[in-house]
């Protein structure tokens, strides 16, 4: 695929009135776009980790091309204003 001309996103996550310049055009769908139904058989969700460990756990599954230094700064930035978070 040489390029992709939309990006699928909702007004929530890119407000119609924000001055976020993209190549795409973006199409706002009506409702939350990032949504998810588990199948039936997956079973029930589990209690949080955070509720048995006493601390949340932060973690990124992103392409390692996009973490540089400010992307790093800003991620130990949140992890220390959170109060007993580790990462992972």
């Amino acid at each position: 695929m040489r390029r992709i001309d939309y990006r699928l996103t909702d007004a929530l996550v890119d407000p119609p009135n924000t001055r976020q310049e993209f190549t795409e055009q973006l199409v706002r769908l009506p409702k939350c776009f990032l949504c998810y139904t588990p199948a039936p058989e997956s079973g029930d969700v589990p209690p949080l980790p955070y509720m048995k460990n006493g601390f949340v756990t932060f973690g990124s599954f992103n392409n390692l091309a996009k973490i540089n230094l400010h992307v790093c700064d800003t991620w130990a930035k949140i992890i220390k204003s959170v109060p007993n978070s580790v990462s992972v």
